[in-house]
């Protein structure tokens, strides 16, 4: 689904990613994993239109998004998630949500303006989808509050909501573990699970808690300095003398985790 050929992104005189090549098959949950400055998030960037790649493509669907913008690529199918949550504080659970129904909808500015019966049955058909998407991460039907007044898990798992009402078929998640306890990535890790499993979805998820990726994840793409170093199962990445070389920054005979 996805295909990552042979990219390169220079800041400047900066060389974030060199000559990176990696793919995400469809219906696969791919983790991207190193230490920090590795370039992990950068690759969303590029993804997702955020950055332009110097070098390489960025295929999805046979389709190369290196030259189209955010906002192009995300009705492509790709959705995303960031670091620290972008949330509309002020606004309501199905209000956030709906800002990512948006993007699929159709009607302008004169049907919006006429209040036609196609729009306001399209708002209706955002409201229930909204509505679906936050009962399927755990959300009450009559939570009321806002952004701001959600916990950090809640918050997270709410920006991911967001993400799924712009419909993607590839959804790249960035830290969500970031600040969470253990019981919130429990629940984070089997919501991700459901979402391949249940919703047929593929997801790169960047991720420093390495427990979580390992029990997470099909396979695993590791960066050091924006080379990838190793590539493949949990099993074979936990024991990859590079790899741990990378988090120690010393050779070592045990295993990652």
């Amino acid at each position: 689904m996805l295909f990552i050929h042979n990219v390169t992104k220079e800041f400047g005189g900066l060389r974030a990613i060199y000559n990176l090549s990696f793919q995400v098959q469809e219906r696969q949950i791919k983790a991207l994993i190193g230490p920090n400055g590795a370039g992990k998030t950068t690759l969303l960037n590029l993804v997702s239109g955020l950055d332009k790649v110097t070098v390489g493509k960025v295929l999805f669907e046979g389709n190369d998004l290196t030259k189209l913008r955010p906002h192009e690529i995300c009705r492509k199918g790709v959705g995303r998630t960031f670091q620290i949550p972008h949330l509309f504080s002020q606004m309501g659970l199905v209000e956030n949500v709906k800002v990512g129904c948006f993007c699929r909808t159709t009607s302008g500015f004169l049907r919006l303006a006429l209040h036609s019966e196609f729009t306001m049955k399209e708002e209706a058909d955002v409201e229930s989808k909204s509505n679906d998407i936050l009962q399927f991460l755990g959300f009450a039907p009559a939570d009321r509050r806002v952004a701001r007044e959600l916990s950090g898990g809640d918050q997270k798992l709410l920006e991911i909501a967001r993400a799924l009402g712009t419909s993607p078929k590839l959804l790249l998640l960035d830290e969500p573990g970031a600040g969470l306890n253990s019981l919130e990535k429990q629940r984070l890790a089997g919501t991700i699970r459901k979402l391949r499993d249940e919703w047929g979805m593929t997801i790169l998820i960047v991720e420093h808690d390495v427990a979580l990726v390992m029990s997470l994840s099909d396979e695993i793409v590791v960066l050091n300095y924006g080379e990838k170093i190793a590539e493949g199962s949990p099993e074979e990445i936990q024991n990859d003398h590079k790899v741990i070389k990378a988090y120690l920054g010393r050779k070592s005979e045990n295993s990652l985790c």
